[in-house]
């Protein structure tokens, strides 16, 4: 006698029970990846609605403002949801606990907050404040990836050392940032270009490339094309150790003459 098809509610109820149990303490890595998209979806909107006054108002400093929590608050939290998502799930391990996500999204949008109000009112101490609680949730994001490697039984060092690259260039990012704000003189080259350089090609490209080149092929059963890259610790080595030094060669460019002031410290009217 053949047997009866499950109903959609019964093949549902399947699905269900199949899903892995997860450590007591720890969310789900969906669930994980949905709070940091929540917090940067509210830093967007924010960012939309100070673009929006830019554009009635023509104030530079809104202009500073909406591209800001755009970048850090909003697409770099999408950076930091993603990168735990994805070492979770090329680990095959539970993502961090309720406690470390938390402080992530606690730390990482105070400090926003802080150097989105203290850098245009000439504040230096909330924008210092600010700068360091980054700073914290950087490092908070790189303990958290280190905690998801120790928990695997998988050997897979490249699994995480490109979103530990990228957060290195962003702390090197926001401490030139912070000179930046300060007003501090600098002959050797170009801060903004430094700045530029480790916040947009550093944070933002490393993680991106470190993301197709690492997880992408797993996630979607494929191989690289190229069988040489096929190798996890030959190609991972190979691909950062050219990516970090042309980061490096990109951020000690000079600018054209005059371009080295042409970055002034946004200043909300009074």
């Amino acid at each position: 006698m053949s047997a009866r098809p499950l109903s959609a509610a019964e093949r549902a109820e399947a699905r269900r029970c199949r899903r892995r149990a997860v450590a007591p303490g720890s969310a789900r890595p969906s669930q994980l990846l949905a709070a940091f998209f929540a917090a940067a979806l509210l830093m967007l909107v924010a960012a939309a609605a100070a673009g929006m006054a830019n554009a009635l108002d023509g104030r530079s400093w809104l202009h500073w403002l909406a591209l800001h929590l755009a970048l850090l608050g909003g697409v770099s939290q999408l950076v930091l949801g993603a990168g735990q998502f994805f070492a979770c799930a090329f680990l095959a391990t539970d993502p961090p606990s309720r406690r470390v996500v938390g402080a992530q999204l606690a730390v990482w949008n105070a400090g926003t907050v802080l150097v989105a109000v203290g850098v245009p009112a000439g504040a230096s101490a909330p924008a210092a404040a600010g700068a360091a609680l980054v700073a914290l949730g950087l490092g908070l994001f790189a303990l958290a990836l280190r905690g998801l490697q120790r928990g695997s039984l998988q050997r897979a060092p490249w699994a995480v050392r490109w979103y530990m690259a990228c957060a290195a260039c962003l702390a090197l990012g926001a401490l030139i940032g912070a000179l930046l704000a300060r007003g501090t003189p600098w002959s050797h080259g170009s801060l903004l270009g430094a700045h530029l350089a480790f916040n947009l090609a550093g944070w933002l490209g490393t993680a991106i490339v470190g993301t197709l080149h690492t997880f992408f092929p797993s996630l979607t059963h494929t191989r690289l094309r190229h069988p040489r890259l096929r190798r996890p610790s030959g190609s991972g080595s190979r691909a950062l150790s050219c990516w970090l030094p042309g980061l490096r060669s990109a951020a000690r460019l000079r600018w054209r003459p005059g371009s080295q002031g042409c970055w002034r410290q946004p200043r909300a009217s009074r």
